[in-house]
């Protein structure tokens, strides 16, 4: 099986991944990826396949960059984004009554309620990043 070339998109090192049956490349450093295959020297081929010219707009206009304009969990996304987000939401304590808080509470420390991180749910993440794509065409020639 012949070495993965750097990644066409940011020159990251690329990993081939297993998921049995499918096999894919991702790049460590900006997540892009390839299609799935039934093998591991076609998902090879297919990372280290370049176009025979450059094409004709190689980059991107000042302050956008390039990224897919679908996450998914084969393309290294998931992996790279659960967890990475989170929100605080309010909770009332369990072990308090909410009219007089138990000023010893170690849930809540008398307050009644409290503060707890949740993490961002992945298709919630999803939805976020396909509303940033549809929205930020970038002025001119596509990136």
């Amino acid at each position: 099986m012949s070495e993965l070339k750097p990644c066409p998109f940011c020159g990251g090192k690329a990993e081939l991944v297993t998921g049995a049956p499918e096999y894919w490349v991702r790049c460590l450093t900006c997540g892009a990826g390839s299609d799935t295959t039934a093998s591991s020297e076609r998902a090879t081929d297919n990372w280290n396949r370049r176009p025979s010219q450059e094409p004709e707009h190689t980059a991107c206009p000042e302050g956008y960059s390039l990224v897919p304009t679908k996450i998914t969990a084969e393309s290294g996304h998931k992996y790279a984004l659960m967890g990475a987000f989170s929100e605080s939401i309010t909770l009332t304590c369990p072990d308090c009554d909410t009219d007089e808080p138990d000023e010893h509470c170690e849930i809540c420390n008398g307050l009644g309620e409290y503060e707890q991180s949740v993490a961002i749910e992945w298709n919630t993440i999803k939805h976020i990043h396909d509303r940033i794509v549809s929205a930020s065409a970038p002025p001119g020639a596509p990136c």
